[in-house]
């Protein structure tokens, strides 16, 4: 993600988290690397739990946001009022072996899926399972 602000000013204090990921009522944050600065334009955030701030989640309930994501929220003023204008926003996934060529990734997740769970990020319900909440009989 490129982030242009018109009026850099001094480094902002630590955040709350820069980008908010939501799910219903639950919602986690994430900071973006690097911090945010007036001489970086240009951002990343690692979608996993251990990037998490404030109160932790389980890798359950981390893929369980991200499978049913319903909001995104992206702080933008770091400084004093001006312009921000964002860019080149893109959402990087890894494929294996038989998917499709594309760009390689920078970060994998080590995915071990719970129980009644599979696939590459333990997206998939386990054969003989059904999805409504949660994998299950």
């Amino acid at each position: 993600m490129d982030i242009r602000d018109s009026n850099p000013g001094e480094n902002p204090s630590p955040a709350d988290g820069d980008v908010i990921l939501g799910s219903g009522a639950s919602e986690v944050a994430l900071n973006f690397i690097p911090s945010p600065s007036p001489n970086v334009t240009s951002y990343h955030v690692i979608l996993d739990e251990t990037q998490v701030i404030g109160e932790s989640v389980s890798s359950l309930e981390f893929q369980s946001i991200l499978a049913k994501l319903t909001s995104l929220k992206v702080r933008a003023m770091y400084y004093a009022p001006g312009t921000v204008t964002f860019k080149e926003i893109t959402l990087e996934t890894a494929v294996d072996e038989q998917g499709a060529p594309g760009e390689s990734v920078g970060f994998v997740e080590n995915a071990t899926c719970h129980m009644n769970y599979t696939g590459l990020s333990c997206e998939l319900c386990a054969k003989g399972n059904n999805r409504q909440l949660l994998c299950s009989h």
